[in-house]
C-alpha cells in the first residue's frame, strides 16, 4: 500500500524521512531560526563594540610604549652628551698620567744616582781614612 501516490521511490515514506542520493533514508533537521535583522543589528553592534574596546586598549598600550620609547630616547641623548663631556676629560687625564709616568721615571733615575753618589761618597771617606791599598790591588 502505497499512500504517498505516484509510486515514485521514498513516495510512501513519512514526512520525517528522506532518501537521499546515495539512497540511505535520513531524518529531517530543522534549520536553525534565521535571526531577524535586529537581532543581527545588535550582534553587529556587540561586536563592533568589542572591536572598539580591543583597538582603544591598544591605542592606550601603544601610547605607553611610545611614552617609555621617548624617555628612553631623552636618557639616551643625556649619557651620549655626559660621554662625550667625559671623552676631553680622559683625554686631559691621560696627559696628565703620562706626565706622571715620565715625572717617575726622572725621579727613579735621580733617586739611583743619589745612591750611588752616596755609596762613592762613602767609599771615598772610607778609602782615605782608613788607607788600606790591598783592597783595590
Amino acid at each position: 500500500m502505497n499512500t504517498g501516490g505516484g509510486g515514485a521511490p521514498g513516495a510512501g515514506t513519512p514526512a520525517r524521512q528522506r532518501r537521499t542520493r546515495t539512497g540511505r533514508h535520513t531524518s529531517a533537521r530543522k534549520a536553525p531560526p534565521k535571526p531577524s535583522g535586529a537581532q543581527e543589528a545588535s550582534s553587529i553592534v556587540e561586536s563592533l563594540l568589542r572591536t572598539k574596546s580591543v583597538m582603544k586598549q591598544d591605542l592606550e598600550r601603544l601610547s605607553h610604549v611610545t611614552d617609555a620609547i621617548d624617555s628612553d630616547g631623552a636618557m639616551l641623548r643625556d649619557t651620549q652628551e655626559s660621554h662625550q663631556g667625559l671623552g676631553g676629560l680622559a683625554k686631559g687625564a691621560r696627559g696628565a698620567l703620562r706626565y706622571l709616568q715620565a715625572q717617575e721615571r726622572r725621579e727613579a733615575v735621580v733617586l739611583w744616582a743619589a745612591v750611588l753618589f752616596f755609596y762613592l761618597s762613602a767609599l771615598y771617606v772610607f778609602w782615605t781614612r782608613v788607607r788600606i791599598p790591598f783592597l783595590l790591588w
